[in-house]
């Protein structure tokens, strides 16, 4: 399987970061008002490292007045595009990292309440 370049734009760092720069704010900046190291943002932005919990987040999400699911939709398309068995779901599904896989799981709990 190919794997595609996406714009950086509709990741979850991307859109993090698209909305810190719509509110004029620094990567240090945002760092300090929701208590997170500027190290974890720049990796969040950048899509290198652990996401973390799903609280932070989450916490990132209410800063900017976002849903959690609006962040991290585009993450999850390529499910939304899978029509002819479950089987591909899974083989998708299986060459995500377990933090990724994580992420989804915690996403689909949320959504589905």
């Amino acid at each position: 399987m190919k794997k595609q370049m996406r714009d950086k734009r509709t990741t979850l760092g991307g859109k993090i970061a698209d909305y810190r720069m719509k509110k004029g704010i620094t990567q240090k900046e945002l760092s300090l008002r929701l208590g997170l190291s500027e190290s974890y943002i720049g990796q969040i932005e950048r899509g290198i490292g652990k996401t973390g919990s799903l609280n932070k987040i989450q916490d990132i999400a209410d800063f900017f007045g976002v849903s959690i699911d609006s962040l991290a939709e585009d993450d999850l398309i390529v499910f939304k595009n899978i029509k002819d068995t479950d089987e591909e779901c899974v083989r998708y599904f299986s060459i995500l990292s377990e933090e990724k896989q994580n992420f989804i799981i915690e996403i689909c709990e949320i959504l589905a309440q």
